[in-house]
């Protein structure tokens, strides 16, 4: 039976939506309303891309505009995509830094949030309150999750996913009864893309065709969509993997949010060879944060071995790394830069690894034979020269960071 109070003030607050700030209303039309019982599911609000789940003491527990404001919280987790972004990141982290992203955008229209602003100090203090932090305005949720430490254990009774209590974000489509698969995830992305863009032309008719200014950053996304480089890494890795699905090895991503799904299973033996260039061309911060991106390939079950090498003109060291392994970036002394060297030890010494990244920044002067598997050049560089460079075989991605 659902408790009809707390249905029928969800659905008021989505209607005040529709009619006072059409682009947030619109987008909540396209949630299906769903009220969940079980607060060790959900505690707060949340969505999947599909449904705006509520738990109903929460909701009687806010005022009408609070309602309105984490409804609004929510269709902007959809807006941002956030349910398809997080990888193999921590769910909790993750929304975390969405809840930074997002909350920073809302004080610009305004809307009312639960509690009073929170910054990350309090946070992790212990403080409770919704997330509002003005040193991660401009940045994105990877940004902010990058440079956010991990929370703080949960405190018992606590919010689960939800520390801002502003209503958390699940993966695309968890509420399906079979569990969320890649290819539902990849058509609710793309569905959202078109809400999107229908919620903005909706807001402009009702602002005489101009966009409203808190919309500008969104509008901008939209008209410049933008992969992040570890998105593309993900991707890459994922297809180069052949694996199965089984409840014998539970999915860790859904296990905080109550929610008992399989997970990956490889069907051979994989596997990942990373390169790091050690020239000296690969500054410390983008050479841990890219090193522990492909090191999530085995926190997941994408991947069971990782080597990582580290080359300059030659190979100079190699760590190999099995699921459970803490996986460390080392900084070695500088040299020249030639990939010759690197794929002949990858030809000797890992024959069966399914594909190779390397990490450079492709001032090189022999790329070497192709090794035969499939190849990620993650170039260290900038939009402009990453142009120029043709290398002879493999993908070629940008990699941004501080130069």
């Amino acid at each position: 039976m659902v408790n009809k109070k707390a249905f029928d003030a969800v659905i008021r607050a989505r209607t005040i939506l529709v009619v006072g700030q059409p682009f947030f209303g619109t987008l909540a039309l396209h949630l299906n309303v769903v009220e969940v019982t079980n607060p060790a599911q959900v505690n707060t609000m949340a969505v999947d891309g599909v449904n705006l789940y509520f738990y109903a003491p929460f909701v009687l527990g806010l005022s009408e505009e609070e309602i309105v404001g984490v409804i609004a919280h929510e269709t902007m987790h959809c807006a941002y995509s956030h349910f398809s972004r997080r990888g193999h990141r921590d769910a909790r982290k993750f929304n975390i830094a969405g809840d930074f992203r997002i909350n920073d955008d809302l004080r610009k229209v305004p809307f009312t949030l639960p509690m009073k602003p929170i910054n990350l100090k309090q946070l992790m203090a212990g403080e409770q309150g919704h997330l509002y932090d003005p040193q991660f305005a401009n940045m994105s949720t990877e940004e902010i999750y990058e440079k956010i430490p991990d929370p703080p254990q949960a405190p018992q009774g606590g919010r689960g996913l939800d520390d801002g209590g502003c209503g958390a974000v699940l993966d695309a489509g968890s509420g399906a009864a079979d569990g969320p698969d890649k290819a539902s995830a990849e058509q609710i992305a793309h569905e959202w893309q078109a809400n999107v863009r229908m919620a903005v032309s909706v807001a402009r008719a009702a602002n005489a065709g101009s966009t409203p200014g808190y919309l500008e950053r969104l509008v901008t996304q939209l008209k410049r969509p933008k992969v992040s480089w570890r998105d593309l890494t993900r991707q890459f890795i994922d297809q180069s993997m052949t694996t199965d699905y089984s409840y014998r090895k539970p999915n860790r991503r859904h296990i905080a949010s109550g929610l008992i799904l399989p997970g990956s299973v490889p069907d051979a033996l994989h596997e990942l060879v990373m390169f790091v260039d050690c020239s000296g061309s690969i500054s410390d911060e983008m050479m841990h944060s890219y090193v522990s991106e492909v090191a999530g390939a085995l926190d997941d079950g994408t991947a069971d071995k990782l080597w990582v090498v580290y080359a300059d003109d030659g190979v100079r060291h190699v760590d190999e790394y099995m699921p459970g392994d803490v996986v460390k970036c080392k900084t070695l002394g500088a040299g020249g830069t030639n990939f010759d060297d690197s794929f002949k030890w990858l030809v000797k010494n890992a024959p069966d690894a399914a594909c190779a990244i390397y990490l450079t920044d492709m001032e090189t002067g022999s790329f070497g034979q192709d090794p035969g598997i499939p190849t990620m050049w993650g170039c260290y560089s900038t939009e402009e020269r990453l142009k120029s460079i043709k290398p002879p075989f493999g993908t070629l991605i940008l990699v941004e960071g501080p130069h």
